[in-house]
């Protein structure tokens, strides 16, 4: 499957509306004990990328997008080598984190809509890292 380009910035100005950082979801799940902290901002990457499949009219698996989640979630935690309560305590590292995932995503159904070619879900955790690590300037 193949797409114009200009087809491709239609749907890239579209899925950017869905990447917007929910403060209340996210910094909510610092409330939470180990490891239902992980999962709730697992859920809420696994919902992002929902959405943006939509936006870019793709079928995703739920399966598929629990594990991106996921592998999404730990490579967080690993960049910032602390637990989600002292990550999430900063509005700007949520916004950051937020735009990071999201900018993955976009990514990866960019790849999927120019090439077929599918990450594996360990792939996109390192994209998530190496998107953060970018952002971060570290």
């Amino acid at each position: 499957m193949t797409i114009s380009k200009s087809a491709l910035a239609v749907l890239n100005n579209k899925a950017d509306h869905f990447i917007t950082p929910k403060p209340l979801e996210i910094g909510s799940s610092a409330l939470l004990p180990a490891p239902y902290d992980t999962l709730q901002v697992a859920g809420i990457f696994i919902k992002m990328g929902h959405e943006l499949a939509s936006a870019y009219c793709l079928p995703m698996d739920w399966s598929l997008l629990r594990e991106i989640g996921i592998y999404m979630a730990d490579s967080v935690v690993a960049v910032f080598a602390a637990p989600w309560p002292a990550i999430l305590s900063q509005r700007d590292r949520v916004f950051t984190i937020a735009y990071a995932v999201g900018h993955c995503f976009k990514e990866y159904y960019n790849l999927i809509l120019t090439s077929n070619c599918h990450l594996m879900p360990y792939e996109m955790g390192l994209l998530t890292e190496n998107t953060l690590y970018a952002s971060l300037n570290f």
